[in-house]
């Protein structure tokens, strides 16, 4: 994620809300994929090269908080030779006007701006009136999927002989290989249970090959 200034409320209610998902989802974060921004086209461009150019460690996704980033973002990849949304994934914030026609359209968190707008506008009129009135009001957001996600890409590997392989990319790293132990004659999709660094996680379906299925597959760090 590319924050505004932590300085700033809106900012860390962006933040606060990753964070939130994340952990919705049993997903521990990492802080060094947070970094903090200004809003503007530069600092996300500046942002998106110091997490990209990092090719063992390259996110497969970015969320900017604010279309203005998001724009510096599409320029860090488009330099870097990444496709969107092959590559890497971007999500905004704002769904400012420019957000549909960006190469590709993209994937942005819609706040009601002119609402906003409108609001602010009244509250200036009652405070020049002397009608202020303390209130809170919050505004409903949604996202608005377009073009510019779409799931982590999954690495095929040829099997070697008496061994079945697939593999998965984490960051665009080859972090998990599955070898077979033991070989019945059932065709079809195999079911396991995957460890990654000795935690287990949920249920997986892989996909092996026809010519014998998998009695038990050990997911195993790939070093590589």
């Amino acid at each position: 994620i590319i924050t505004g200034p932590r300085s700033m409320f809106c900012s860390r209610a962006r933040l606060s809300g990753y964070m939130s998902a994340l952990e919705e989802k049993g997903i521990l974060h990492d802080s060094t994929l947070i970094r903090e921004g200004d809003f503007r086209t530069q600092s996300g461009y500046e942002q998106a090269m110091s997490l990209l150019r990092d090719v063992e460690n390259r996110p497969t996704a970015i969320f900017g908080g604010s279309g203005l980033q998001c724009m510096g973002v599409y320029e860090a990849a488009r330099q870097l030779g990444l496709r969107i949304p092959e590559d890497l994934s971007v999500v905004g914030f704002d769904d400012i006007q420019t957000s549909e026609f960006m190469g590709p359209p993209l994937t942005t968190v819609h706040q009601p701006l002119q609402e906003m707008a409108s609001l602010a506008t009244r509250l200036i009129m009652d405070i020049h009136a002397n009608r202020v009135l303390l209130r809170t009001t919050i505004l409903p957001v949604g996202l608005v999927v377009r073009n510019s996600t779409c799931a982590p890409r999954i690495a095929k590997i040829v099997p070697e002989e008496g061994i079945m392989a697939g593999a998965v990319f984490s960051r665009n790293r080859l972090v998990v290989q599955y070898r077979c132990k033991a070989f019945v004659p059932i065709c079809g999709i195999g079911k396991i249970i995957l460890r990654i660094r000795g935690q287990q996680t949920d249920r997986v379906r892989v996909a092996v090959c026809s010519a014998s299925a998998v009695a038990q597959i050990d997911a195993v760090l790939c070093n590589k």
